[in-house]
Formats: structure tokens, C-alpha cells, sequence
């Protein structure tokens, strides 16, 4: 073993377990490992998140990081009574501790994935819950100018093009917005059930669209890197637990769109200077009654799904923000038409950090906008 390194068979003892408590294949108990993690945003180093996360959550950080990581045993306390902890893959040996029931540990300086796994024993089966450090991969410019061709791990993404010289006046604007992201994760299917925040996993935030859910074809395949903004996640974290509350949604939202590179945003007719490429947008709709033939449901129950649904969804996020709960950014409204009667539609929020609205029709034969909705100034009930 190389000195400085725990292989992924070191183990750390957690509470008065043993070391020779070998770990087995989760089960489907009710009461699983909880992860409380305290950690620099990768973005934002200055800034501190913390959340608590299910059994399989996860993180992503810069190499190097510091975390905290609280675990929260399952109930009843005698399913901890045998139990330990200990850190799969290779980290530097003198950059992790544990204290009673919390880590204190340092990210590894090479990118890649790693995991914290908590096995314990209840009756006479091992089950081992693990949480998840995406540590991430820094974007690569060509030229290594501030904008251009960028790639990661040799993966062309495609061009982001300088918001200075943009025809839009907003974006030359607000041009400190529109900067290259600089770390990012890969995806893996193996790794889609991490949860990224207390709701959505990783998977979630892969593209629904190239996965042809409603059916679309692309030209270009989404790329394997992601770049995911904290502002987004905590953004829609809020959204969700808001809804639930007014009794709107039972479960999570649909997610249709995340992270696009350039190269792919580009096949789909986006823009140049679209928010999915910096990784702080999603699309989505209120889904819950498994039709594939919608996007979304009559969530405000008048018997139909119409623009009203999308304005009432969209009137939350902007309550959202004005209360300062989450960052301001975009929201648009995309009202599906079929022989001029509104028969479907989703949402785009992001967390840019300035206001910007707007509201398409678009028809459900060309996929093309063919009219705006000024929802923001509209009658609830319009």
C-alpha cells in the first residue's frame, strides 16, 4: 500500500464497532444511514452549504475540499451497536478523522469518485449505506483564454462564446453571468441514484430529453460532463418543498432539462448564450400521473392542463424569490398548442442571479414558437 493512503479496504471504527464487521449489500429496510455534510461550494469557496441527505446522497467539491460528515445512525440505536465506518478508494491517510460520530475530512487531490461507507448490522444481516464526493474536474479552454472551445478529460463540449460581444443588451450586461464553468463531474449510469439534494439524484439531472421521454430525436448525444451550480440545486430543492407544502405536489418534479454543453444545446436550436450551459437551469413540469403523452398535469384541478398550470407553478418561483428565500434568475413559460388549444407545456427556471421572464406558445407539429406570453402581467385566472 502506498504510504499516506488508505485503499478502499482501511477501515476507520465508528461509536465502539468493530473492525472485522465486513460490509454486505444494502437492503430495503425502512431505516436507513442519514449524512449530514457541511462543505465549500465549488463555485463559491467563500460560500458554505450544509445539507442532510438520505443514504445514498452526495456531494460535489474541488479537489482538496474540507468536509464535515455527521452520520446519523438508523433507528432503532442497537442497529449502530456493530457498526463502523470506513473509505472507499484512496485517500491521503492524513487527511481524514473521526470524532465520536462525525468526520472531519480533506477531498483527494485527484478527481474522481469516492465514497464514505457506514455498514452496520440489524438482526443478522450487514447493511452498508455509502455517500458520495464527486471531486471535481476542472475545464479546459482552448488557448487558455477565459473564452473559447472548452473540453473535460479530452471531451469537446463545444464553444462559449464571449457575452461582451453578444447582440443581446441584457447579456452584455450582465456579463459577469455568462462566464466559462469551471469544474465539473462526469456522469456515469452507475452513479444516477446519488442524490445531489435531499430529492433529486443525479440521474434526475441528466437529460430527459435525449433519453427520448416524450419521444425527440437529436442529432448530437448529451455530453458525459456535467457542470452543476449549487444556486440551481438549492433553487429547486426550495421549489419542491414549497409545492409540497401548498399541496401541489406529492413527490419531485419532472426534470426534463439540466446541464447542456454547447455542442448539444446548439443541436436542440438553443441559443448561444442559454443558461443550461453554465449549469444553473432546469425545465420541468409537474408530472405525477405517468401520462407519456404530456409533459405536465391539471395541477390547479379545473379538468384540463393549460397555461393557468404553468402560470401558477411559475408564480411560486417568483414568490420564491422575492421572499429571498432562493437566488433571482429566469423563469419562461412554454405553452404546447395543438389546433390553437393549449393542451400541455413546462417551466425554465434558473438561478443567474437577475430577473428575466418570458413565455412562449409553441406548436406541438413544428416545435417551434409561434407566440409570446406576457404571463408575469396576466389574471391568475386569464
Amino acid at each position: 500500500m502506498e504510504k499516506g493512503v488508505l485503499s478502499a479496504v482501511a477501515m476507520i471504527a465508528l461509536f465502539s464497532g468493530s473492525l472485522g464487521c465486513a460490509p454486505g449489500a444494502a437492503s430495503d429496510a425502512p431505516n436507513r444511514t442519514r449524512f449530514k455534510a457541511t462543505w465549500p461550494d465549488p463555485d463559491r469557496p467563500r460560500v458554505t452549504l450544509s445539507w442532510e441527505f438520505p443514504a445514498t446522497g452526495g456531494i460535489v467539491v474541488r479537489p482538496g475540499a474540507e468536509i464535515e460528515l455527521s452520520i446519523i445512525p438508523p433507528q432503532p440505536q442497537n442497529a449502530a451497536a456493530d457498526s463502523m465506518v470506513r473509505l472507499e478508494g484512496e485517500w491521503d491517510a492524513s487527511r481524514a478523522s473521526v470524532a465520536d460520530k462525525s468526520l472531519a475530512i480533506f477531498a483527494p487531490r485527484k478527481p474522481g469518485v469516492y465514497r464514505v461507507a457506514h455498514s452496520y448490522k440489524i438482526g443478522a444481516e450487514t447493511v452498508t449505506d455509502r455517500f458520495t464526493l464527486f471531486v471535481a474536474l476542472r475545464a479546459e479552454v482552448a488557448g487558455g483564454g477565459k473564452f473559447g472551445e472548452v473540453s473535460v478529460e479530452g471531451e469537446k463540449l463545444g464553444t462559449y462564446y464571449t457575452p461582451q460581444r453578444a447582440v443581446r443588451e441584457k447579456v452584455r450586461r450582465h456579463a459577469d453571468a455568462y462566464g466559462v464553468p469551471e469544474w465539473f463531474i462526469r456522469f456515469d449510469e452507475a452513479d444516477s441514484g446519488v442524490r445531489l439534494t435531499p430529492t433529486y439524484t443525479l440521474g434526475d439531472l441528466y437529460p430527459r430529453e435525449a433519453r427520448n421521454e416524450p419521444p425527440r430525436e437529436h442529432p448530437e448525444p448529451p455530453s458525459l460532463h456535467l457542470a452543476l451550480d449549487y444556486n440551481m440545486l438549492l433553487k429547486l430543492e426550495a421549489l419542491t418543498e414549497e409545492l409540497r407544502d401548498l399541496k401541489l405536489l406529492k413527490g419531485k418534479l419532472a426534470l426534463t432539462s439540466a446541464y447542456r454543453s454547447p455542442i448539444y444545446n446548439a443541436s436542440i436550436e438553443s441559443g448561444h448564450y442559454s443558461r443550461h450551459m453554465y449549469g444553473d437551469a432546469v425545465d420541468f413540469a409537474i408530472d405525477e400521473d405517468s401520462d407519456p403523452r404530456q409533459y405536465m398535469d391539471d395541477v390547479d384541478g379545473d379538468g384540463r392542463v393549460d397555461r393557468r398550470d404553468l402560470i401558477l407553478i411559475a408564480r411560486v418561483v417568483r414568490r420564491l424569490e422575492a421572499a429571498g428565500r432562493v437566488r433571482e434568475g429566469g423563469c419562461g413559460i412554454y405553452e404546447r398548442r395543438s389546433g390553437g388549444k393549449s393542451i400541455d407545456g413546462y417551466i425554465h427556471m434558473d438561478a443567474r442571479g437577475h430577473h428575466a421572464t418570458w413565455g412562449y406558445t409553441v406548436d406541438v407539429k413544428t416545435e417551434k414558437a409561434d407566440g409570446d406570453i406576457t404571463w408575469e402581467r396576466e389574471r391568475p385566472d386569464a
